[in-house]
Order: structure tokens, then sequence, then C-alpha cells
């Protein structure tokens, strides 16, 4: 029985979208096939779902909940989901149906590579410090580092996270060989219309990446980490075309916007980085049934 008046607002046309997918993945991912052999069933598979997009959306803690059970039994719920990988495939799911709704092609044409970090506000033992995010004068944050490449129009391709003391170069090979979708760009790599870009600030600005990124067909366009360098001749400067292109790379930046209104998101509460995973896919997969919502209208 819902009866708060938010999670009435939250029942919007994406989020039932995106609740159907969940139940279908449970169903299918779930060791036990057959509701009759489940006991105590106090609540259904829409109420553990609607309870765990009200935590993600309005909540902090787990056991702050305030709404129809109580915050342990959706965290229990929650993790089992996680080992279920329930995320996962929701978050595919999604995002394939969602590339049926536009042009695939305009989609990976320009991609693009950041990493956002997350203050660590529960002392995890798989956060670490980080020194160049301050919590005050002198003083290191102790957290963890979401690392994702986007489409044009700001779709996570790929995604993971971090302790937030791992630099961001040594991590873009294993985002590439996990993008979620075959972009084709070998086939492309030479046409003038469909070859794709690939955006990057000078956190991944190295010779193994450039070479990865030319070898997978891309058009890298990084820019030049100059830390140092004291030969001035290897200075490398981009050019106007290049330029322009690069301003592109601001959709990864109101990505990590989108995905921080996610209160659950916004700070790093859970113990485990998989519980957070989770959630952040989670949050990944209600703007992408937004999108898909808004471009059949």
């Amino acid at each position: 029985m819902i009866n708060n008046a938010h999670i009435k607002k939250l029942l919007t046309k994406p989020t039932e979208l995106l609740i159907k997918k969940m139940e279908e993945s449970v169903q299918r991912l779930s060791p036990i096939k057959d509701p009759s052999f489940r006991r105590n069933v106090k609540y259904t598979l829409r109420d553990y779902i609607i309870g765990i997009l009200d935590v993600l959306r309005y909540n902090i803690s787990w056991n702050n909940y305030s709404g129809n059970m109580n915050g342990n039994t959706l965290r229990k719920k929650h993790s089992e989901w996680v080992n279920l990988g329930v995320y996962e495939d929701v978050y595919e799911k999604s995002f394939h149906e969602y590339m049926k709704t536009i042009r695939k092609n305009e989609e990976l044409k320009y991609q693009s590579v950041d990493s956002t970090f997350i203050e660590d506000k529960n002392n995890s033992k798989e956060s670490s410090y980080n020194r160049i995010y301050k919590r005050r004068k002198g003083e290191s944050s102790k957290g963890i580092k979401i690392n994702t490449i986007v489409t044009t129009n700001g779709i996570p391709l790929s995604v993971n996270v971090k302790p937030g003391n791992e630099y961001d170069s040594p991590i873009l090979p294993e985002l590439l060989d996990n993008i979620i979708i075959d972009c084709n760009t070998k086939k492309y790599e030479k046409h003038n219309r469909y070859k794709q870009y690939f955006f990057g600030d000078s956190g991944y600005d190295s010779k193994n990446n450039h070479n990865k990124l030319t070898k997978m067909g891309y058009v890298p366009i990084i820019k030049q980490n100059r830390r140092n360098i004291k030969n001035k001749k290897l200075i490398r400067k981009m050019n106007n075309t290049q330029k322009q292109l690069y301003k592109k790379r601001i959709i990864v930046e109101n990505y990590h916007s989108w995905i921080k209104k996610f209160l659950k998101i916004q700070s790093f509460y859970e113990k485990t980085i998989k519980s957070y995973t989770g959630l952040l896919l989670l949050g990944i997969s209600v703007i992408i049934n937004r999108r898909i919502i808004s471009n059949k209208k």
C-alpha cells in the first residue's frame, strides 16, 4: 500500500517502465522460480523496488528510511539483488532499449570520459584518501571515484567505481574493454560522417591510452598533461577544430550533476563499493528510462 505522498510523486512513467524491467530481471535471475516456495511474503516485489528507489532518490541512510517497510529489510533485499546481478541486467536492458529510440551513429560519434570523487561518510574500509580533494585546508578527503565513458548525449557506455586514490589514466583501458555495446569504431574509422571521437582531460593523457584508442579506431582528443615537461618542443597544442570539438566533453560533467541528484549516490554511505555500484547503476537506469520515454513522445 503506497501512502507516502513523495512516493506517489516518484511513480512517473519512466519509473513505472524501470519497475517493470526490474521485476523481469529479479524473476529471471532469482534462484527461487516458484512463488509458492516463498514463505512469510509480507511485501510484493514491486514494494521492494519502490522502496529502494525511494531510498536512492530521497534518503541517505537505510536505517533512517521512513517508508512502508523497515530500512534494514530493504538493505538486505538490495544486497541480495547486488549479488544476483539485477542492477547490471536492468542497466543493460535499459541501455539497449534506449539505443533503439535514437540514431546509433550520432549517439556514439562523440564519447567522453571523466571521473568524479565521492566523499566517504561512513569510513568504509574500501575507500581511500585523495590529496587532490580536500575536506578543508591541509586535510585530504577519503572516498571513492566514479569513472565513466558517456555518449554524445551523456548516457553511460561504461562505468566503474574505484578507491579514491587511484589515478585516472590506468583505469581507461578497463573502461574501454567494458563498453556495453559494440560501437563499430573500427568500421567507421575512415568515415568522415560517422568516425568516432574520444575526449578526455589531462588525467587520461598517456602514450598507452593514445595507442589503444587509435588502435580501436577512435580519434582521440585528450588534453595534454604538461606536468614535468621541460622541453617546450614536446608541448602539444590543439588546433581550432580540436578546440571546438573538445567543448563537447562538457556532457560528461553534466552527467555527473544528473547522477548526484540522487542523495544515495551523492555521498558514499555504503560499506562496500559493490553495494554502491548497484545503486549507481540503478540511478543510471532511472536516467536512461527517462530518456526512453522522452524520445518516444
